[in-house]
């Protein structure tokens, strides 16, 4: 059995691509990499006082040092990408993203699906295509965002009772078991990761070129790692 996490971005004016996806763990590696995580979030939060709740890896406040980490040196920020993605290739992390140029997709489609819908679906689809070419099964954790759970756990049934996605020819998410689990990623380091890795690719596939910048220099070869030494894949939409 496999544990699946992933997250979503928020795409806007300055970058039009709208990812989702994240990562698959097995089950036997599962406990290691928690416990890795938990290890690298004590360290990184030691003098920060716990309350329990929004003490967090955020991928974008640890880049852009904002945060709980306002005022940590860049040379800090890039080490801890670089040991986040040393947890995800230690641990046999298998990623596949989906990524969705919206500009694109709504000057194509007269009547364009909306695209968070439409990137479930099809990384839905990846996940399970994983799983079905091993003959195994997992369950799927998401990040809980109120308006997006009740439709998306909606439409999770829909294609189960349905036996396929609703996109294009339709495929089998028989694979997942039961159906998409939600909580706050303050609770959960793995949707903390998922939201790192998410977060990497929304900087790092979307086409710019950053490597003017120290630190975009830095997180970006920790980005080229992770492709390098993980079963990577993105599949890019229209």
């Amino acid at each position: 059995m496999y544990l699946i996490y992933f997250d979503e971005n928020k795409h806007s004016i300055e970058n039009p691509n709208f990812i989702i996806g994240g990562f698959l763990v097995s089950i036997d590696n599962a406990k290691n990499l928690e416990e890795q995580l938990r290890d690298l979030h004590h360290q990184t939060f030691k003098n920060v006082i716990d309350n329990h709740e929004r003490v967090e890896f955020h991928g974008v406040e640890i880049f852009q040092s904002k945060g709980l980490f306002k005022g940590r040196a860049m040379s800090d920020r890039a080490r801890l990408f670089d040991d986040i993605a040393s947890i995800l290739i230690n641990n046999g992390a298998i990623i596949r993203l989906v990524r969705i140029d919206v500009d694109r997709h709504k000057r194509k489609y007269r009547n364009p699906m909306p695209e968070y819908q439409w990137g479930l679906q099809v990384v839905l689809e990846r996940f399970s295509q994983f799983l079905h070419d091993r003959n195994d099964v997992g369950v799927i954790f998401g990040d809980y965002e109120k308006d997006e759970v009740t439709r998306s756990v909606g439409d999770f049934y829909r294609y189960k009772n349905a036996g396929t996605t609703l996109v294009g020819a339709g495929r089998s998410i028989g694979p997942l078991v039961d159906t998409i689990y939600y909580t706050h990623s303050h609770h959960s380091l793995m949707l903390q990761l998922a939201d790192i890795v998410v977060y990497l690719a929304g900087r790092y596939e979307n086409g710019c070129d950053h490597q003017n910048k120290f630190m975009d220099q830095q997180v970006g070869q920790t980005w080229n790692k992770i492709k390098a030494n993980t079963d990577f894949h993105l599949k890019c939409l229209p």
